[in-house]
């Protein structure tokens, strides 16, 4: 996560920073980022880079955790009893992502860094039809972000699968 000295950043040179970062990570899968295309992307010296983050993993962490807060604003689910509305909200979701320039970010924190990052904690006040629907919904999601093409069929199964479950 940012120092105490980026969060005291005027908030445009946070945001140049922020873009930087996020063009890289949306490039590059964390293994194969760079601090050397940051910094120049950002214009600022190497040394104030590991000034605000400790390394690389610290910087992607910073920049996942704005792209998870800003996308999931309008995914609170309630209830399984409005399907369509389930749906209508993933389907909106997805939207969102390729307008907010997170779709490529996204997708290569599915296909390549996911499985080099710190697990979520896990909620266990959840309840089960809650969490249900969060790993099934999560699941489909990466599907979709790893084969876009094939979207429909995905959105397909996972109401099939929330239908099965509302028996």
């Amino acid at each position: 996560m940012p120092s105490k000295t980026f969060n005291n950043l005027k908030p445009e040179k946070q945001q140049k920073i922020f873009q930087s970062l996020l063009k890289e990570f949306s490039t590059f899968p964390l293994a194969k980022s760079q601090v050397a295309r940051i910094i120049k992307s950002a214009n600022i010296p190497r040394g104030s880079f590991y000034t605000y983050f400790s390394n690389l993993k610290d910087a992607y962490m910073y920049v996942l955790n704005i792209v998870l807060q800003d996308i999931h604003i309008d995914l609170n689910f309630q209830s399984f009893n409005n399907l369509d509305l389930i749906i209508g909200k993933i389907e909106n979701f997805i939207k969102k992502i390729q307008y907010q320039n997170y779709y490529q970010f996204i997708k290569l924190y599915f296909q390549y860094n996911e499985s080099i990052l710190p697990k979520h904690p896990v909620n266990k006040k959840t309840d089960t039809k809650t969490w249900m629907l969060s790993v099934l919904s999560h699941t489909t999601l990466k599907d979709i972000f790893l084969d876009i093409n094939n979207q429909k069929f995905y959105l397909d199964r996972f109401k099939k699968a929330i239908i099965y479950f509302q028996r």
